[in-house]
């Protein structure tokens, strides 16, 4: 788990400013970081902010249910993407 965090903080500090990220926990059941469900904008603070998030998360969702995110994440991100509705 902590190579995950590691990895997950490195990825967002890559992002280029001003994107919108979103990060999905998951187990039996699936959460967003954002509070909206909109996204959240790569600047200094929200990564900052993430950061610490990240540091507190742990392995204790309860399984490793994966399908629903990533349907979420496809029907709610990248569907809205393409669409141009972002």
């Amino acid at each position: 788990m902590e190579m995950t965090k590691e990895a997950l903080k490195l990825f967002i500090q890559s992002l280029p400013p001003g994107c919108l990220f979103e990060i999905i926990s998951f187990g039996s059941e699936y959460s967003l970081a954002s509070v909206d469900q909109r996204g959240i904008i790569n600047n200094d603070d929200n990564v900052r902010n993430m950061r610490r998030q990240i540091d507190s998360m742990s392995a204790d969702m309860g399984g490793t249910e994966v399908l629903k995110p990533l349907e979420f994440a496809i029907n709610y991100f990248v569907t809205k993407t393409i669409d141009g509705k972002a």
